[in-house]
């Protein structure tokens, strides 16, 4: 696997060249547009966006004058576009539009799940997310499972004409397959979420955490892009009554950049917010601290990490930024941008919450492989399984109060999430910036809700005390912030092209400072080559600090204790050095190159007492050596050691088999990466007490993320 992701990043590296930088003026999506690739005609497609209204006739007449074709939608202050670069590029500067953003891919992040949250404790009262709606953006649906056949009232294909080779209006389809089509025919990415939101236990194989919510999909296929998702929103909106629409999952997302209220996903979000629709995100797989999906910290959304069944932080869920004060607002036009922040407060890059996610069984679909049997199961890892945990969560407290608005709902679940213990050090609790308020709570949220003198005015107070909770356990408090943020080269070594030097003011008050640049990179897949290399220079030209690049993401930070050395205040300059590095427009690595620094001063620590646990019960696994059977692929062996019902998951959905290591990448094939070896075990193996073994029906061909459908 590794070898062939290694191969490809080369073959980039040799044929990328050199692109000529925008103006400094050239509009944010524009900018981002002038290096998406093109489609098989030639052509390109883009969203143009008017500022925030809905475009009149006329806009649209302008741009089909330039020899656009062009899709005006519905519901949202957007538009799909199609033509040539130039045509683009001169609606923009010709005022037809505000600016035009680039169609881009996206990815996904990818039950005793519901005792973990206490959804079991809910459906003992008699809640179950009956009269919601539930939208499921994903691959699609398959309605023909048997847990999910009751519970899909609406499955929704977004079909692409060029594919089939029309080139007319409009661009992109919306298509209603009815309640029972199979819309997801080959990933299951869509149907292993929506079984999580809302399997009904009809054929005893899973219950979701809402099960008596409808379920309305809407299938983008397994490549995803801004268009797809675009029309899945536009769709909802025109049927949101009709349908019940009132809650929206969406299991994938984008490499991290600064927040841009602009960008039309984040549009579409706010339209469908205001609409009164809960839309959840999956925060992102990716492991490090800044590498949280940029749609996921719209303050509109709620963005979720992934947890383990036991209350800890899944290790491939993508963090935010530790120290962080940063408020929503429009970005500065321009291909290089900077923003500062000042003051001590909640910023945006964080999870709201953190739910299940780490090995998590559910609905698998019946696809294209011959081995994916019809009403099977599929086990998983991802924030992709951890976003509809609160998707259905959201669902049960509409059923309990059908007037609780979108804000309600992320408040509600952030000032009743539990505390989380740190899986660096158990008597603290998991830093905020990787897991958010703490662990979902169905149960607490769902009495909070419940009670007779519930208001707003009392959720604030909550949700006022969780955040003075979340400031109070840092050894630090911030001062200052600065980010910076630009393209990166197609292609930069020893810092050509990509070098930079930015200055800011330190005073004395600043008795620490940490820095952090994202990049480009491989933590898709776990691995980093590259470094962008931070040097930081105090006023009389001294070195301060310089960072340390990560080995599995594509990160380089340092913190520095200025207490420990005298150092000269005033303008500090810190370089960012592009060593070894590489682009490919936002395909797996991303587009943008990232920097915060962060001026922090102490304070004293106030850490909150963590809940105490008592363990009870006894998992075990046992291997038997030998030869590799005929289940075996190239990829590994194909089985999966899981605790009983009720029991605990092995973390990263690691097992050993009879061919050695195996584990499966989360969210089908892409995120944690696996490692394989082709060593048998020389002796049986046991750990722990009894435990069910689970075999999964494969072929030699078939790749070993697919071998996680259907345990027998």
């Amino acid at each position: 696997m590794f070898r062939r992701i290694t191969f490809t990043v080369v073959l980039l590296i040799g044929c990328l060249s050199t692109s000529v930088p925008a103006s400094a003026q050239t509009p944010n999506g524009l900018a981002r547009l002038a290096v998406a690739p093109t489609n098989a005609d030639g052509s390109v497609d883009g969203i143009a966006t008017f500022g925030g209204a809905l475009p009149s006739a006329s806009q649209l007449d302008s741009l089909r004058a330039l020899g656009l074709l062009v899709q005006r939608l519905q519901n949202l202050p957007l538009a799909l576009v199609r033509g040539s670069r130039s045509a683009i590029i001169q609606a923009v500067s010709s005022g037809a539009a505000a600016d035009i953003y680039p169609n881009e891919r996206l990815r996904w992040y990818s039950v005793a799940s519901d005792a973990a949250i206490r959804a079991n404790e809910v459906h003992a009262l008699g809640i179950t997310g009956a009269g919601v709606g539930v939208a499921v953006v994903d691959s699609g649906i398959d309605a023909t499972h048997p847990d999910l056949m009751s519970r899909v009232t609406h499955n929704v294909k977004i079909v692409d004409g060029s594919a089939a080779g029309v080139a007319t209006q409009p661009i992109i389809v919306p298509v209603d397959q009815g309640p029972y089509n199979n819309s997801d025919t080959s990933s299951g990415h869509g149907t292993h979420v929506a079984g999580i939101v809302a399997a009904d236990n009809t054929d005893g194989q899973v219950l979701g955490v809402a099960p008596g919510a409808d379920l309305i999909g809407y299938g983008t296929g397994d490549a995803v892009f801004i268009f797809s998702i675009l029309a899945a929103y536009d769709d909802m909106l025109s049927h949101r009554t009709n349908w019940k629409i009132r809650v929206a999952n969406n299991s994938w997302g984008s490499s991290f950049r600064l927040f841009d209220p602009d960008e039309p996903i984040n549009q579409a979000t706010k339209a469908a917010h205001d609409a009164g629709i809960t839309v959840v995100f999956a925060a992102g797989n990716e492991t490090t601290e800044m590498a949280i999906n940029p749609y996921s910290v719209a303050p509109w959304v709620i963005s979720v990490g992934a947890g383990t069944l036991n209350h800890q932080r899944a290790s491939f869920s993508s963090g935010g930024v530790e120290f962080d004060d940063s408020t929503p607002g429009a970005l500065p036009a321009g291909d290089e941008k900077h923003l500062a922040f000042t003051g001590d407060r909640i910023g945006l890059y964080h999870p709201a919450v953190t739910a299940p996610g780490d090995n998590i069984v559910s609905t698998g679909t019946t696809g294209v492989v011959v081995t994916s049997l019809p009403g099977g199961t599929a086990s998983a890892s991802g924030t992709s399984m951890a976003s509809p945990h609160v998707a259905g969560v959201a669902a049960l407290l509409l059923q309990k109060r059908p007037t609780l608005t979108p804000d309600e709902i992320k408040s509600v679940l952030q000032a009743t999430a539990s505390l989380m213990p740190d899986t660096a050090d158990t008597t603290r609790v998991q830093p905020f910036w990787q897991s958010g308020y703490g662990y979902l709570d169905a149960k607490a949220a769902v009495d909070l809700v419940g009670r007779h003198r519930y208001t707003q005015k009392a959720l604030a107070r909550l949700q006022q005390a969780a955040d003075a909770r979340v400031l109070s356990d840092r050894d630090y408090k911030v001062l200052s912030t600065d980010y910076w943020t630009f393209p990166a080269a197609p292609v930069t070594v020893n810092g050509v092209p990509d070098t930079r030097t930015y200055s800011l003011d330190v005073t004395s008050a600043a008795q620490a400072i940490k820095a952090l640049v994202s990049y480009p990179s491989l933590s898709y897949v776990g691995v980093n080559p590259f470094d962008y290399h931070l040097t930081l220079v105090d006023a009389a030209g001294q070195t301060v600090a310089e960072s340390t690049a990560s080995a599995t993401a594509g990160t380089s930070q340092f913190f520095i204790d200025l207490t420990q050395r005298a150092y000269t205040f005033g303008t500090w300059r810190v370089e960012v050095r592009g060593d070894l590095g590489a682009q490919d427009q936002d395909t797996i690595m991303g587009i943008r190159v990232t920097l915060t620094m962060a001026q922090l001063t102490p304070q004293t620590r106030v850490s909150p007492t963590l809940p105490v646990f008592t363990p009870t019960g006894s998992v075990s696994y046992f291997f038997q050596p030998g030869p590799a059977g005929v289940v075996a692929s190239p990829e590994g062996c194909n089985q999966q050691a899981g605790a009983p019902q009720g029991g605990l998951a092995t973390t990263q959905g690691v097992g050993v088999c009879q061919t050695g290591s195996m584990g499966y990448a989360v969210n089908y094939g892409v995120g944690t990466p696996a490692s394989f070896t082709s060593v048998p075990l020389t002796a049986p193996a046991t750990v722990g007490g009894p435990v069910t073994l689970k075999f999964y029906l494969t072929d030699p061909l078939q790749p070993a993320w697919q071998a996680g459908f259907n345990p027998r």
